[in-house]
């Protein structure tokens, strides 16, 4: 059994000098941060700046040219996302994945396929405690769904899975203002009432900024800065979307 290595304090996911990227394509040019446990952490920057790369490549979706990914403390490149999820590791993609011709439970049926027969009904309903409008709507095919419910059902995906630490990819995509704010609330009480940590890839910086505990900025593949929400100011904002 491969032994852990020295992990960085009450971190809960690392990069370590990470590059990655498409086929021979390398975006990530040696980026490092820590994710603490318990915590919310945002990943920010314009586009095209390798925020949805780091996401993938931390989930195996991308090929890993060099550096270290540690999950608890254990590497985690070359496993397979279905390893990555038994182990607590579960990634939502951007665009409200869902499947469209199942119905709401049915869709968390699906998610929770791995999940034994004698706790898979006392998770649905957890999910659906936490997120009422899935039970309302447990019989409607997920095509009819909006916007807004869709990306609820698919948080309940992943959150059917318990995850320990959830990477979300531009969770408020297509949502209305308000709607996007009622969810960046959810997100702050999955964190909160779950203990589930959360690296998030989001483009609404300053709604994602109120609920986050440090933040991490990245720009043409490298690390521009990070720490806490409140030093993220204009002034540094604007250094990393238009410098």
């Amino acid at each position: 059994m491969e032994e852990p290595i020295p992990k960085a304090h009450d971190a809960i996911l690392e990069a370590r000098d990470l590059c990655a990227g498409y086929g021979k394509k390398q975006v990530l040019h040696g980026v490092s941060f820590a994710v603490k446990k318990g915590s919310i952490t945002a990943l920010i920057g314009p586009n095209g700046s390798g925020k949805s790369t780091t996401l993938k490549s931390i989930f195996g979706l991308l090929p890993v040219f060099a550096g270290e990914i540690l999950f608890e403390g254990s590497r985690c490149i070359a496993k397979k996302p279905v390893a990555l999820i038994q182990q607590g590791l579960v990634f939502s993609p951007q665009g409200n994945q869902v499947f469209r011709d199942l119905t709401v439970r049915q869709n968390l049926l699906a998610a929770a396929s791995t999940v034994g027969s004698h706790e898979l009904d006392a998770r649905i309903e957890e999910v659906e405690s936490f997120f009422p409008i899935l039970h309302r709507l447990k019989h409607q095919r997920s095509a009819h769904l909006s916007g807004g419910e869709k990306q609820q059902l698919a948080l309940g995906m992943a959150l059917v899975r318990r995850p320990r630490i959830l990477l979300l990819d531009e969770p408020s995509i297509g949502l209305a203002p308000n709607r996007a704010a009622e969810l960046f609330l959810k997100i702050k009480e999955l964190n909160q009432s779950y203990g589930v940590s959360l690296l998030i890839v989001e483009h609404r910086v300053n709604d994602i900024l109120r609920v986050v505990n440090s933040v991490v900025g990245l720009r043409r593949g490298r690390i521009f800065d990070e720490g806490p929400p409140q030093a993220w100011n204009l002034d540094r904002l604007k250094e990393l979307f238009l410098g």
